[in-house]
């Protein structure tokens, strides 16, 4: 049985938003001049640069796709705010469920 959307917590929902939002910026494309250097990068070609603020790729169709510098830092940092999102909705799940049982086994009395 499907779930409506009122049952889901709040803070799954937040995560689920957010990461959908990390993918964007991380996959938002920018034709134009390189933002960083690469082995055979030519700012007179331009390439698809992907990311926003930080280029975090790049793809040249002459020599393919470039990681650069700055992924090292913002992928761990986007799964490190989705992990303490996550937690945080599980001890809150965990808590309430346990909260819930008690209750009703003082009711039961």
């Amino acid at each position: 049985m499907a779930r409506r959307i009122r049952e889901v917590p709040f803070l799954v929902r937040t995560a689920v938003c957010i990461a959908l939002a990390f993918v964007v910026i991380d996959c938002f494309p920018k034709f134009g001049a390189p933002y960083f250097r690469y082995t055979g990068s030519d700012p007179a070609h331009h390439v698809w640069n992907f990311g926003w603020p930080f280029v975090l790729a790049i793809y040249d169709s002459r020599s393919g796709l470039h990681i650069g510098p700055f992924v090292y830092a913002v992928i761990p940092l986007q799964g490190f705010i989705l992990m303490i999102i996550t937690f945080v909705s599980a001890f809150r799940r965990r808590r309430r469920s346990s909260s819930l049982e008690r209750a009703a086994e003082a009711t039961v009395w």
